[in-house]
């Protein structure tokens, strides 16, 4: 029987080639598809999933299933496998002084992180009761009639300020670091100006005068790359459908990048989608 750390290691190794995979056409797609249903999970979770079930919608542990939602795996269903961060605690006794220089044992609390590998189940593989609304966007529900809301949030939560701007050509926004502001191309749809707003709030996040010297030296397709991979996930989330736009720049980014640099790129993608997700849910409750 392996250990866990084999088990880890075996995860980890899957989870390096799968990195670079998702890049490809159709795996990048499948992958921000993921992102955007998982966007809780850390960014190697969510390839770790992508890899062993790409269509997954939900997924939980099996006592969670039963729990939290009332639904039992089915028989003979394989889980998918992750990697979960845990700490360990333990009291021990160390030995010291006190101010007036008098030895006392004092009880001391260690904690060590470890990792190790944690099966879920997608609700697929489960039966049970019905669950509604299984993308967790009962509130969030912004369809062509509440776009004036969304626009007004992330307009709140945008870094820098946001104007309408007459556009020639192809150009539907820009940001512009210099004077942090945000510009819009006037009289687009409304799904368009919303990912386009979301896409120049990601520049404003990631890509502004204060990038830290590691990635000044980015190239201009690798920023549209992450402000377009961070628009598409996080439209997707509030059921706003973008890949028809999207993936046709973005498929061939990376042919011969190493794998660092994926890495890099892909938790950030995953983080900041996260973050400015969180944030329009945050506007939205209050």
């Amino acid at each position: 029987m392996s250990s866990r750390s084999d088990k880890i290691k075996e995860l980890t190794e899957k989870l390096q080639n799968g990195i670079k995979n998702v890049f490809e056409d159709e795996n990048y797609k499948k992958h921000l598809k993921v992102m955007s249903k998982f966007h809780n999970y850390s960014y190697r979770n969510q390839i770790l999933i992508s890899l062993q079930n790409p269509d997954a919608t939900l997924v939980k542990g099996y006592i969670s299933w039963q729990k939290d939602f009332k639904r039992t795996v089915k028989k003979g269903e394989k889980g998918i496998q992750i990697i979960a961060r845990c700490v360990a605690r333990k009291d021990i006794e160390k030995d010291s002084i006190d101010k007036d220089g008098n030895p006392i044992t004092e009880n001391v609390l260690l904690e060590k992180e470890f990792f190790r590998r944690v099966t879920v189940f997608d609700i697929s593989q489960t039966e049970g009761e019905e669950i509604e609304n299984l993308n967790y966007i009962e509130e969030l529900k912004f369809d062509v009639k509440d776009f004036s809301s969304l626009f007004n949030i992330l307009k709140t939560i945008s870094p820098a300020e946001v104007y309408f701007k007459e556009f020639k050509g192809y150009k539907k926004g820009c940001y512009n670091p210099k004077y942090n502001k945000i510009f819009i191309k006037e009289n687009m749809s409304e799904s368009h100006t919303i990912k386009t707003l979301i896409h120049e709030i990601a520049h404003a996040k990631l890509h502004n005068d204060n990038d830290i010297k590691e990635r000044e030296e980015l190239s201009r397709k690798q920023k549209e790359v992450e402000a377009e991979s961070i628009a598409y996930i996080v439209s997707t989330y509030f059921g706003i459908d973008t890949s028809d736009y999207s993936f046709g720049y973005i498929a061939n980014w990376s042919s011969n990048k190493e794998l660092k640099e994926l890495e890099s790129s892909l938790e950030l993608i995953s983080n900041t989608a996260n973050s400015i997700i969180d944030s329009i849910k945050k506007q939205i409750n209050l």
